[in-house]
């Protein structure tokens, strides 16, 4: 199984070093950029499963790169590189993956790649395990319940809401409760609607609405306010 790596240093000489380390790592990498503003326009373009991002760039700082891909994807795997030590509690703020100081990068990589791609193996493993079938115009269709963004009930009907697509089937919402519940990621917050937290943008109180990152608006309930807010919070979701 093959990861995707994208690179972002101004040393032109270590962005290149870096690229052919990674190549002999065995990952494919999918963008090498010396600006943050850049690396930010064509990972929107390439999302990959990995970042490499410096701390020193010459437009904007590495941290403020991290907070930018992280906003809408707290699960982003980033690792941070930097000449010292200065960065790494904001690195730990920001969850990044690792903080490498470039005196010990090519020692210290091999390992956390290895580490990384382990890991990345066994999420690709579980989502392709996580699907479902369901029928939709007398074809079957195979749904990654993990692409999900929310289920709505509309009468006797069930709208199944994806990124550029939704599916709407006669079923119930009890039946899709079940069907979600062996992932920690969704949460019933409304009689109907089930969502995928990992698909939230934020929360706004005063309105009782979820922002989900399609631009959709959900519902919540009052009586599941309480629930949702703790779960946002262990997600470190703005609310």
């Amino acid at each position: 199984m093959s990861f995707s790596i994208a690179i972002c240093n101004e040393d032109k000489k270590l962005l290149n070093m870096l690229a052919e380390h990674c190549k002999k790592l065995q990952l494919n990498v999918v963008s090498l950029t010396t600006s943050g503003k850049d690396f930010i326009k064509t990972i929107n373009e390439c999302y990959p499963d990995i970042f490499m991002i410096d701390i020193k760039l010459a437009d904007i700082n590495g941290i403020e790169v991290v907070k930018e891909i992280t906003k809408n994807n707290y699960l982003t795997k980033v690792i941070l590189t930097s000449e010292s030590s200065e960065y790494y509690k904001e690195a730990v703020n920001l969850y990044c993956y690792d903080y490498i100081q470039r005196s010990s990068i090519l020692k210290r990589l091999p390992k956390t790649i290895n580490r990384l791609t382990k890991e990345l193996s066994l999420i690709k493993q579980n989502s392709a395990i996580n699907k479902v079938k369901i029928k939709q115009n007398r074809n079957e269709v195979l749904i990654n319940v993990d692409d999900i963004i929310y289920i709505q009930k509309i009468n006797r009907k069930i709208v199944i809401i994806l990124d550029k697509v939704s599916y709407s089937i006669y079923d119930s919402i009890k039946n899709w409760e079940k069907i979600v519940q062996n992932t920690d990621i969704f949460l019933k917050c409304h009689q109907s609607y089930i969502v995928n937290l990992d698909k939230v943008n934020c929360f706004d109180k005063k309105e009782n609405k979820l922002h989900m990152n399609n631009g959709d608006l959900v519902k919540v309930s009052k009586g599941e306010m309480k629930k949702l807010i703790y779960k946002l919070e262990t997600l470190f979701i703005q609310i």
